[in-house]
């Protein structure tokens, strides 16, 4: 079949005879070409650029975060250092960072002796000693020490010596309390309580 006798042939050749044709067509198709090519190779480009944009905007937003954090820290440590020294000992006493128990048993034989009553035991339940760490931890768990104390001595004395509890420099509540009467001895007190500790 001859192209210059086919159909087609003869449709589009006058269109390409036309000055129009011969002289914008390559302008038209060199710039279709570049708009293909523009688009492919500037899409990546602008992804890359709208992603870098929205990482920069979360790392920007968490900065702002931390720096407030910084401020924060930082105010509450200039709070906490204009404290007082007699206050910050008696906050450190009130919960500790380490059970202490030598010096909770010094105190509690020494209100029992100022109130006229005598400590029969004091007994703990199972507490981890560790040693006592200087750095301290903001998420250090309060962990309570159960022990029971056996007192006696008079119904006023044993009285004066629960108050004597509550006051205590170290946080103490008290569980339970049971007293017993023998009939040749004193009253008997049975106090189960629970002091606690910062667990670094």
């Amino acid at each position: 079949m001859n192209p210059k006798t086919s159909r087609y042939y003869t449709y589009i050749r006058p269109a390409l005879r036309s000055k129009f044709a011969r002289t914008y067509s390559p302008l038209i198709f060199s710039l279709i070409t570049i708009a293909i090519f523009s688009y492919y190779a500037i899409r990546p480009t602008v992804t890359t650029i709208l992603s870098l944009q929205k990482s920069i905007d979360e790392q920007t937003s968490i900065l702002n975060r931390l720096q407030e954090k910084v401020r924060s820290l930082s105010a509450g440590k200039q709070n906490y250092e204009g404290i007082d020294q007699d206050i910050r000992a008696k906050l450190a006493n009130l919960i500790p960072n380490s059970p202490e128990l030598p010096q909770l048993i010094n105190s509690v034989n020494y209100i029992a002796r100022q109130s006229e009553a005598s400590i029969s035991g004091v007994q703990f339940q199972t507490v981890k000693l560790e040693n006592k760490k200087n750095l301290l931890n903001r998420d250090a768990p309060i962990t309570p020490v159960d022990f029971t104390l056996i007192a006696q001595g008079s119904y006023a004395n044993l009285m004066r010596l629960l108050t004597q509890i509550k006051r205590i420099d170290r946080l103490i509540s008290i569980t339970s309390i049971n007293f017993a009467q023998p009939s040749d001895a004193d009253l008997i007190m049975s106090v189960n309580a629970r002091a606690y500790y910062l667990k670094n």
